[in-house]
Order: C-alpha cells, then structure tokens, then sequence
C-alpha cells in the first residue's frame, strides 16, 4: 500500500490526443472549413500545441486567427473537450480510502488547471503539483523531491503514474519512486530504465495498487 499515488495528467488521467483532435475538428466546423484533403489526425494530435496551431494555419483559411491567437484559443478551450473515463471516480475513491493523491505534471498552471477542473476529481485530490506553478519540472530530480516534501513521504512510499516513459518513469525511477507506466498499446522503449508496473490505461491499476 502506498502512501502516496502520483499522477501525470496528459494522457494519463484522460486521453488528451482525443481532446486535441476534436477541438481541431470543432474548429474547422466552426469556421465552415471542410478540409478537401486525408489528414492523419492521430499524427497532429501527437504534436505540442504550437506544432499543431502552424498546422492548422498553413493548411486551412483562417481569416481571424494568428498563430498567438489560435494558441490562446487552444489553451482556452482544450479543456471543453475532454472526455471523462467513467472509471477514472470510482478508481479514485478507491485509492484515497488508504492512500493520498497528487497531480504531478509539466505545463503552466492555467493551462493545466483548467483541464484538472474538467475532470471534476478535486474531492479526492490532495496536492497538485505543476511545473510552472513549482519553478521546476520533471524529469527533474527536485521536482519529485518537492512533490514529497510537501506530502510528508518517503520515496519508497509513493508511485508515479504516467504515459511519459522519459519524464514519469525515468524521472520517478531517479527519484527513488515506484513506477507504473500508462502505455495506451505503445511499446516501451528499450533504452530507458524500465518500470515496475505496465498498464494499457486506468483499468488496469486496480492490480497494481491492490484495490479491492
């Protein structure tokens, strides 16, 4: 049982590359662009925001967007079209019967913190942590070492949870922190230090965190 249970956010807690790609799509709609052309959506949505704004408008005839506009309106409104797991509650409660929880994730705090709100989960929460908020990031060391501080816990007691195999599993394997990577049907890479535990996405951590 652990004391602590880290999440990532992204991709972790709810599939962001599905949350960018239909605000893409809702985009086009809304400004009566029909692309003429296949676009491999799954592609884009693997690009960071600014990547994917460029995207947009070198293909497609934005007449009032830029590409600072178009990045002020992906920040602020990404979070409309995040899809909730219906068993992302039941697992939390779960988890917060013994253990304490915390949001780890790289990003600003704005940003970040509307898609957390979004997810509806505050209730079983018990610190958020964010790399623009905390002046550092992972897969930095001191990023897990404030994240454990401010919970009073060992690293031994706490695991990280996350999609990202460089800055969740390396960074928390660094840190001395138990890992379990979220692998959405990816293969993990073979250069980096391997995790303890594997899932396909968040039914499978019921296992590892020995939920009854």
């Amino acid at each position: 049982m652990y004391h602590l249970v880290c999440f990532d956010l992204d991709d972790t807690l709810f599939d962001c590359k599905t949350a960018k790609i239909n605000y893409c799509k809702r985009l086009l709609s809304d400004n009566n662009i029909k692309p003429d052309f296949p676009i491999d959506w799954d592609r884009i949505a693997e690009m960071e925001r600014k990547k994917i704004c460029r995207f947009l408008l070198s293909e497609f005839p934005f007449r009032d967007f830029t590409i600072s506009s178009l990045l002020r309106d992906f920040e602020s409104r990404l979070h409309e079209f995040i899809n909730i797991d219906p068993a992302l509650h039941h697992l939390l409660a779960a988890i917060t019967r013994d253990s304490h929880v915390a949001i780890t994730s790289n990003g600003s705090g704005a940003f970040q913190r509307k898609k957390l709100a979004s997810l509806k989960i505050n209730r079983w929460i018990s610190g958020v942590f964010i790399s623009g908020e905390t002046g550092c990031k992972k897969p930095d060391k001191a990023f897990f070492e404030t994240v454990l501080n401010r919970s009073d816990c060992k690293p031994e007691e706490a695991i990280i949870i996350g999609d990202d195999p460089d800055t969740d599993m390396a960074g928390g394997i660094n840190a001395g922190l138990d890992t379990c990577w979220i692998s959405r049907k990816r293969c993990y890479p073979r250069d980096l230090p391997q995790p303890d535990y594997i899932v396909e996405d968040i039914d499978g951590l019921s296992t590892v965190l020995n939920l009854s």
